[in-house]
């Protein structure tokens, strides 16, 4: 998975599951000052989910496939392929992958979280 920090901002009743989206933290604590009721609640940075392809690992996977089906003779194929076509090999992956996510709507709909805050609407200057 690739790691992007957004600016958006999402927030939280139970710090496990987030929802709604907002521009700014500010926006996110406002909204959360609103929706629970002087209840505790949490803001925190979105961190979009990228699915990638690890040529690497893939290789190697490809690898151990083969030698379990003739053994020793295969035992380093695919082993020693050169960094550089490895990632190019990475790219082209990615590319088609994404294209494929894209065209069958299968982006996830759903993301990490980075940067949680706990927020007390006590502590909160009006």
């Amino acid at each position: 998975m690739k790691n992007i920090l957004t600016n958006k901002w999402t927030v939280s009743d139970n710090e496990e599951r987030f929802s709604e989206e907002f521009d700014t933290e500010k926006e996110a604590v406002a909204y959360g000052m609103g929706e629970f009721y002087g209840e505790q609640f949490w803001v925190a940075q979105i961190n979009p989910i990228i699915p990638r392809i690890d040529a690497k690992k893939l290789l190697e996977r490809f690898s151990e496939d083969i030698f379990e089906v003739v053994g020793d003779i295969a035992e380093d194929y695919l082993c020693n392929i050169d960094k550089k076509l490895q990632l190019k090999l990475e790219k082209q992956l990615n590319k088609v992958f994404h294209e494929w996510l894209t065209k069958t709507k299968n982006w996830p709909n759903f993301y990490a979280v980075k940067n949680v805050k706990q927020i007390n609407p006590e502590d909160q200057k009006l």
